[in-house]
């Protein structure tokens, strides 16, 4: 499950999973009324980084995760938006409880 806070408030909320389905890993998310989990193949992998994509989305078009240590890490998505093509990324790191 992924996240966004506004101080103390949650302001969006994101159900994230990664299936392997006929031969291919695939990146499934799904947020607010949307009934169908939206899914992104995956389109490359190294030992730091994995990215997804879905061409028929109008935004975002691939989403990414890199990790730099075993405490944080970075996400984007990418796409076409205003004529540009513009990357929203977002650091995380681990938590602890």
């Amino acid at each position: 499950m992924g996240y966004v806070l506004d101080g103390p408030d949650t302001i969006f909320v994101e159900n994230l999973s990664i299936v392997f389905e006929n031969g291919n890993w695939v990146f499934r998310t799904k947020t607010g009324d949307i009934m169908d989990p939206i899914p992104f193949q995956l389109n490359f992998q190294n030992k730091s980084r994995v990215e997804f994509v879905n061409p028929t989305m109008d935004f975002p078009k691939k989403i990414g995760y890199e990790v730099f240590s075993t405490d944080s890490m970075q996400s984007y998505y990418e796409g076409p938006r205003d004529g540009q093509n513009v990357r929203v990324m977002f650091d995380m790191v681990r938590t602890k409880n």
